[in-house]
């Protein structure tokens, strides 16, 4: 089975969502912070992917319909 760099950056925000909730967008931000800061910016640009994802799914309502399933 492939997954492409999409499908996980989608995995990776919803286990975010589900491990940390509501404090998932800051985390990953942070996340992304700490690379750029140290130079990894190819790891900088996907954890943003991943925080972006994160913004985009909660938009939706994602951690909300969660609870309710």
């Amino acid at each position: 089975m492939v997954v492409t760099l999409d499908q996980a950056i989608e995995i990776h925000a919803k286990a975010a969502l589900f491990r940390a909730g509501k404090s998932a967008l800051k985390q990953t931000l942070d996340r992304a912070e700490l690379f750029r800061s140290r130079g990894d910016l190819k790891s900088y640009e996907t954890w943003k992917s991943v925080s972006d994802k994160i913004a985009e799914l909660e938009k939706l309502g994602y951690l909300h319909q969660r609870r309710r399933a």
